[in-house]
């Protein structure tokens, strides 16, 4: 009988022993004033769709959406960098390990005690087939002395890598009124500057890893940075009819994943010599390339596609968009850039995947890796 009842103890505490082992980290009391990081899964498909969601604990407070908190991504064997502002999930398309930590500002900056990592595994097909191109922000003024130092470098980065980088230059008020300038311009600058001073660079609408003024080798690491980091998941192709003052544009986009997808559409204007510009020495003509005029999207995120539903992969889904043309506008001289826009946050910040572009009244069809300068 006392062997019985000694087994039977050892059974309920052998159980419950298993049980307090086997409980999920997620479960456990965070002690006052210690910062935990937690996440709902530890392996992911590097497919740029699924998702890892984050919760982070301030003792029994949950502070994840806390404004004063970041969240910091350390990929293995790159430079780490930090989820946008108000984000707490993470998608990828770049296999690899990814280690998690998070800072919280509470009188002072505390940092996670713990770490979590995520591996994310490459999916069947490997990398893409669609060549990837960039979309280059140039944040520029006609009253910025050093501007046109920035636009020397761009021209010097697309003769290197031709075809690789698409710049667009933001117009801003700075010293004076600039006359290219479009309200939009603002908020763009807002999601991605390091500082207030101007020139500034960055690639497909995120915050670079380091401030670039005009720094060709600084653009260039970044780029690189931004190919292994945020790979392609999809094509674009673009087609563009004119017809009595309006642009009709066609964007269409094949996606290898099934992810939502939104899109924004640029209006480009080059050869512009009217405007004087500062930083040009004596009589010396500048000539204003790549200058925004017009935006679709009234937001930096772009129009939702398919209703916000995600794209079917492989399936090609297109849409069409009508721009009404300014009488002072030189369509000979403009061109359309198609950006499609995906999320690696679960849906919070959108940023350029990819993009293709064309003169007006033309057509750009899918680029691949294969027929790739």
């Amino acid at each position: 009988m006392k062997k019985s009842i000694y087994r039977a103890f050892l059974g309920f505490a052998l159980f419950f022993s298993l049980m307090a082992c086997n409980r999920s980290f997620n479960d456990e009391e965070v002690p006052p004033g210690t910062l935990r990081i937690f996440a709902d899964k530890t392996t992911i498909a590097a497919n740029g769709a699924e998702t890892v969601t984050f919760r982070v604990m301030y003792g029994s407070e949950n502070v994840t959406s806390k404004p004063t908190l970041t969240i910091t991504v350390s990929p293995e064997g790159k430079d780490e960098y930090n989820l946008p502002a108000s984000s707490h999930a993470f998608s990828t398309a770049a296999a690899g390990r990814y280690t998690f930590t998070a800072v919280y500002y509470y009188g002072g900056n505390i940092r996670t005690d713990n770490s979590v990592t995520v591996t994310a595994t490459q999916t069947e097909g490997g990398t893409s087939a669609y060549y990837q191109k960039l979309l280059g922000m140039q944040f520029t003024s006609v009253g910025c002395s050093s501007c046109p130092n920035l636009s020397a470098t761009i021209k010097n980065l697309q003769a290197d890598f031709p075809g690789r980088i698409s710049p667009v230059a933001f117009h801003l008020d700075f010293a004076v009124a600039d006359p290219m300038k479009l309200s939009i311009n603002d908020v763009f600058f807002s999601k991605v500057k390091l500082s207030d001073g101007l020139p500034q660079f960055s690639f497909n609408v995120r915050k670079n890893t380091e401030h670039i003024i005009s720094e060709y080798t600084k653009i260039v690491s970044e780029m690189n940075h931004q190919l292994a980091t945020y790979p392609a998941i999809c094509g674009v192709a673009v087609g563009t009819t004119l017809s009595d003052g309006k642009l009709e544009v066609e964007a269409r986009i094949t996606p290898d994943v099934a992810t939502e997808f939104r899109c924004h559409v640029f209006l480009l204007e080059d050869g512009l010599e009217e405007y004087d510009q500062m930083g040009t020495a004596g009589d010396q003509k500048y000539i204003h390339n790549n200058v925004l005029r017009y935006c679709v999207a009234d937001n930096v995120w772009g129009v939702r596609l398919n209703s916000g539903s995600a794209l079917e992969a492989g399936n090609e889904f297109s849409q069409k968009f009508t721009i009404k043309l300014d009488n002072d506008w030189d369509t000979s001289n403009m061109r359309v850039l198609v950006c499609a826009m995906t999320s690696s946050d679960g849906g919070v910040t959108f940023a350029c995947n990819n993009l293709n572009e064309c003169p007006l009244g033309q057509s750009a069809d899918y680029l691949y890796n294969e027929n790739a300068q």
